[in-house]
């Protein structure tokens, strides 16, 4: 690291950290600090949901993973399918959140299916994501660990510490702002990774890719095993389902989207996101590709460690290749990434933390007038994120299999039966918050019986799973009770609805069938390249 470097970190550091001390002096009540007054622009809702996506998970990962993994390549973008699909199903739920004008969307949970449900599945979302968040930390300091070459535990402090410091001050205003500043910084040193490798001979380095990471679309792969688990269609049935949950049903993403004044704003978000993720994450895994080539044709040193830890992959090129200034910019895109899930995660967990606590009594009376709360929000703030940084370092001292793959592992044994709980409160009545918790204790348990006993079946395929469960573990309990259970459409399909789906369903519909078109494409000129 030479002084430029330095220089560079530093006024990205004093940049974001301005933002937030800016907005701290505007916020007046907790629902500025958590929903920013609920007038947040789709625009600024989509790239903070772009950028959140866009972790140092999916930097340091998705090359790794299109680089280094034996079936891995390009089949990592059938993955992306399912993600325009998602946000089309999803405007309904979205809607339904704004009519009922809540701050943490298991809320919405309680004014459904009762008090018991909205605790059950508000405490399993805070425990996971606090999980996840230690797995982002620990990947995104083992990159600075690598490049700085200081203790793991300290770059955990660091990453997490400045993450931290800026969402205390700012809440989610900062969390959003900081958001785009942090895409444009990520884009940037990806474009940067990419320009320095093509100038070292990219057109050939294209050509020495192995003609099976240039697989784009595996139609024939199932993953009910078959060893493809990476198939066409556990990737795009199982991303569906994956997407859905995580953008629908989990606070971190969900909590954006309660930003904007009303409905529709929320649902041209969806829009824009639905768009947007695609083009990025084509970014990074060309990266990866570039980086596949230009390891047939070095032999660099270090492969050593990358062959331990393919996550290595990434920081190692940093470290070793890329020239003072450079390796600055890099460092801050990286650092970008990482603070844009960060922020997110650490705001969102405190928000369901907080309402959780007011709604069962925990909070005083003194400790919820307005100025006060925006205090206690960044008390609950500040603790949850030290637990994360605590399991970030923890990790550090075992194993892990490749951090992209993990942390979406994690996702998928939990995400089918919190979708599940969801839907379940928007399409039916009649159920009890009894029937429910009996519904998830059964989606949770296929998906961990599976998990252990078909080692063999892709993990994509646990959403869908959990999901069907928990809708059947369901209805049989309300059956055993003889609770009669009927559809509420009304709920479902609210009055904006309709013209929300006409507006903006349709659209990411065909936008589906342009990326489908492209993936396929892009396979079809890899053949040509290797061929030729």
């Amino acid at each position: 690291m030479g002084t430029v470097d330095w220089v560079v970190l530093g006024a990205y550091f004093l940049l974001v950290v301005g933002v937030s001390v800016g907005l701290m002096l505007r916020q007046r009540t907790a629902e500025d600090y958590y929903l920013g007054g609920r007038r947040v622009p789709a625009t600024l809702i989509a790239g903070s949901i772009v950028a959140t996506q866009a972790s140092a998970v999916s930097l340091v990962g998705g090359p790794a993973f299109v680089a280094l993994r034996e079936d891995g390549g390009l089949l990592w973008l059938q993955y992306e399918l399912a993600l325009p699909l998602a946000m089309a199903v999803l405007i309904p739920l979205v809607a339904a959140f704004h009519r009922w004008r809540v701050w943490s969307i298991y809320e919405f949970l309680e004014v459904r299916l009762g008090r018991p449900v909205r605790v059950a599945v508000s405490v399993l979302f805070q425990v996971s994501r606090a999980l996840a968040t230690g797995v982002s930390l620990y990947a995104t300091a083992l990159i600075f660990h690598v490049v700085l070459d200081v203790p793991l535990a300290w770059t955990v402090l660091a990453v997490g510490g400045v993450s931290l410091l800026y969402t205390l001050m700012g809440g989610i205003l900062a969390d959003i702002v900081s958001d785009l500043l942090q895409l444009g910084i990520l884009w940037t040193g990806v474009l940067v990774g990419m320009a320095i490798l093509w100038e070292g001979g990219g057109p050939d380095l294209l050509r020495r890719v192995e003609p099976a990471r240039w697989q784009t679309l595996d139609l024939a792969g199932h993953g009910w095993g078959d060893g493809r688990p990476y198939g066409f269609w556990p990737m795009l049935i199982g991303g569906l389902f994956l997407y859905m949950s995580y953008y629908g049903c989990d606070q971190s993403q969900a909590q954006r989207l309660l930003t904007a004044p009303d409905p529709r704003t929320a649902a041209r978000a969806l829009l824009y996101n639905g768009l947007l993720r695609y083009p990025l994450v084509l970014t990074y895994v060309v990266f990866g590709l570039l980086l596949a080539g230009w390891l047939q044709v070095q032999t660099p040193p270090w492969m050593a460690y990358v062959r331990q830890d393919p996550n290595g992959l990434v920081p190692w090129f940093v470290r070793e290749t890329l020239p003072t200034g450079l390796r600055g910019l890099f460092l801050a895109a990286l650092l970008a990434a990482a603070m844009s899930s960060f922020d997110s995660a650490f705001n969102s967990i405190s928000a369901a933390t907080f309402r959780d606590l007011q709604m069962v009594g925990l909070l005083p009376t003194r400790w919820t007038r307005p100025r006060r709360e925006v205090w206690v929000s960044r008390f609950i703030t500040f603790l949850w994120g030290s637990f994360c940084m605590a399991f970030g370092i923890g990790l550090g001292r075992v194993p892990i299999p490749t951090v992209i793959e993990l942390i979406n592992m994690v996702g998928s044994l939990l995400y089918g039966p919190i979708l599940a709980t969801f839907v379940i409160a928007l399409v039916l009545r009649g159920v009890q918050a009894r029937d429910v918790l009996w519904g998830m204790a059964v989606g949770l348990g296929l998906n961990a019986w599976v998990a252990g006993a078909y080692p063999g079946v892709s993990w994509l395929w646990w959403n869908v799973l959990g999901f069907a469960g928990t809708v059947v573990g369901t209805l049989l309990a309300a059956a055993w009770a003889r609770r009669p259970v009927r559809w509420d459409r009304a709920a479902f399909w609210g009055p904006e609805s309709p013209a929300l789906w006409r507006r903006y369903g349709w659209v990411l519909i065909g936008v589906f069938f342009g990326f489908l078109l492209l993936t396929a494409l892009l396979g079809r000129y890899g053949r040509v390249v290797t061929a030729g």
